[in-house]
């Protein structure tokens, strides 16, 4: 075929850049915590900006008519356009908040990094899949998602065993209870390069989930390599005992292998997106009833924050003060309050006694529904809400009716993990920006699986009446 080698020499080269480019972007994002606790996402950015860069240089070397004239390439659209602008409307949103808290919280470089991560990062992702030709080399850059959570939770155990533990967060030492079930009785692990435990477990959890259905059953280092991954993500998920990340790491892998016998359990993700604006109001009724009878109290933390705010750890007593900012409308609930919204409209006042040992008012709602409407408002949770129900939708069906039917029901998985953690951590948002990033990437893949999956079925309903099929030369 004509130009194929120059092609494979030259673009898939730089395809190769830009998984190595995504893998990094995790680990970047938390190494200068070693000098600091706060860090800087300064090393993230600049890998950001120059993916971006080196892409939109490459763009023109893969037009439609370099295309055309290599003979190798489907002249249709890549990616779903539906669902990439749904995601970028959800990014700009998330923009125009990080802007409109400059000065209030955020400092200017703080705001132009953030605002970096939040749209750079989707540009830049869309951008290499755009120079993508193949399915391999598609999958090259999903696969470089959870290698990337895989090298900071690596990172992070060795930083813990060199010494470089972080103090715990409240001053407590903790047992480790997912540990101590097995009759070992040692503390929680803290680690030096993350923000936090919960949102460390969230993070680990999505890691190990995904590296084990992005490298499906089979022989071959590749599928080595994914156990590995897997595994390293589930030895920092352990240390840290987030046990909420464990159990809904557990739930989606009892889904993802039900889901292969049993297709239309993908209605299941999408109605649970679709009722995630109500799904903490849920919770809070639940933790108050766990922690009101006395049957459950073996599940309460040790420790004395811990057993005085139960079950939950607080979580209750957050989304509360939300409810009580819900029940009195006002104008700026439309648009919400800018980043940190909690702040901003003095929410967080309600439950700061949460964190009294942190000395925190600034702590997230610890639910990326209500952190969206806080931050972004009614429009914000709407664009959120649709965003989750339009992808499981499509991805649905390219379940039902597609030969990529696992790959969907893998990527449908991965985004259910993320929607479990976001019912009780601010994940998909920039207060946890190695997921946000995760769930771009996830969701640009899923843009292009779900558009490959139209044009075959359009093809096949061509053929179906016996006309002439659109010529596929690759």
């Amino acid at each position: 075929m004509i130009g194929v080698d120059k092609r494979n020499g030259a673009v898939r080269g730089s395809v190769v850049f830009d998984a190595i480019v995504i893998a990094l972007i995790p680990l970047a994002l938390n190494a200068l915590r070693l000098l600091s606790p706060e860090g800087s996402k300064a090393p993230a950015v600049g890998l950001l900006l120059l993916l971006l860069t080196k892409n939109l240089l490459l763009l023109p070397a893969v037009s439609l008519q370099h295309q055309r004239r290599l003979y190798q390439v489907d002249m249709r659209a890549k990616l779903d356009l539906s669902v990439v602008g749904m995601l970028a409307l959800y990014l700009t949103l998330m923009a125009i908040s990080i802007a409109r808290a400059l000065g209030s919280i955020y400092t200017l470089s703080n705001t132009i990094a953030n605002m970096v991560l939040a749209l750079g990062g989707f540009a830049a992702i869309f951008t290499a899949f755009l120079t993508t030709d193949t399915r391999s080399e598609r999958l090259l850059l999903l696969r470089a998602a959870p290698v990337g959570i895989a090298l900071l939770v690596f990172a992070n155990i060795l930083g813990y065993f060199v010494g470089y533990s972080a103090p715990p967060i409240d001053n407590e030492s903790r047992l480790n209870q997912t540990l101590a079930l097995f009759g070992l009785q040692v503390s929680r692990a803290y680690f030096p390069l993350s923000f936090g435990t919960n949102a460390f477990g969230a993070i680990a959890a999505v890691g190990a989930l995904s590296s084990l259905l992005f490298f499906p059953k089979g022989r071959g280092v590749s599928r080595l390599f994914g156990l590995v991954c897997a595994g390293v993500c589930l030895v920092g998920l352990i240390m840290v005992d987030t046990r909420g990340a464990l159990v809904g790491f557990i739930l989606v892998m009892v889904f993802a292998k039900l889901n292969k016998r049993f297709p239309a359990l993908w209605r299941l993700p999408a109605n649970l997106a679709f009722l995630s604006p109500v799904i903490p109001f849920i919770l809070y009724n639940a933790f108050n009833y766990i922690n009101s009878n006395a049957l459950f109290g073996g599940l309460v933390r040790s420790g004395s924050q811990g057993a005085s705010l139960g079950v939950g750890t607080g979580r209750q007593y957050i989304w509360a003060a939300v409810g009580r900012e819900i029940s009195e409308p006002s104008l700026i609930h439309a648009i919400g309050y800018g980043a940190f919204g909690q702040v901003s409209s003095r929410v967080s006042l309600g439950y700061a006694w949460v964190f009294n040992k942190l000395g925190l008012t600034d702590a997230s709602v610890h639910n990326a529904a209500l952190q969206a409407f806080l931050d972004m408002g009614y429009v914000g949770l709407f664009v959120w809400t649709a965003l989750g129900v339009l992808i499981f939708r499509k991805l649905g069906g390219v379940q039902m009716h597609s030969d990529e039917g696992g790959w969907a029901a893998a990527l449908i998985a991965a985004l259910l993990l993320l929607l479990v953690m976001a019912q009780t951590e601010a994940v998909v948002t920039i207060y946890t920006p190695e997921l946000l990033f995760f769930f771009s990437v996830v969701v640009v893949a899923a843009s292009t699986l779900t558009v490959e999956a139209s044009r075959s079925v359009a093809d096949d309903r061509l053929r179906t009446r016996g006309a002439w099929p659109t010529l596929r030369l690759r």
